[in-house]
């Protein structure tokens, strides 16, 4: 991800889906084709200008990070291939897997 971002003004780490996905509308649902999207990591790398610009816009509920913030001020953003041990820790669940990627690595 580090060398990407020394070529883009904004680097983000995904990973593939690999369960099946479905949208939701108007009370019913249709799977949709998982390949079409992607798993947002961070961290999230940015040129301090370009963040600090975005950051002055309004937010609105498509924000949902920093690099959604950026991509709605126009930028373009590269995304690099992720790490599936890198995990977002929010519930006590994730923090169990996490402690169970760390001790697999102590060993």
């Amino acid at each position: 991800m580090f060398r990407s971002f020394g070529k883009h003004a904004a680097v983000v780490p995904v990973l593939g889906i690999k369960e099946s996905i479905r949208q939701i509308e108007n009370g019913s649902s249709h799977a949709v084709n998982r390949n079409e999207f992607k798993l947002i990591q961070t961290p999230q790398c940015f040129h301090a200008s370009v963040l600090k610009e975005a950051y002055q816009q309004a937010f609105h509920e498509r924000i949902t990070d920093d690099a959604s913030l950026v991509e709605e001020k126009g930028l373009a953003i590269h995304l690099v291939e992720g790490n599936e041990e890198n995990i977002k820790i929010t519930t006590p669940n994730d923090l169990r897997i996490a402690e169970l990627f760390i001790q697999d690595k102590s060993i």
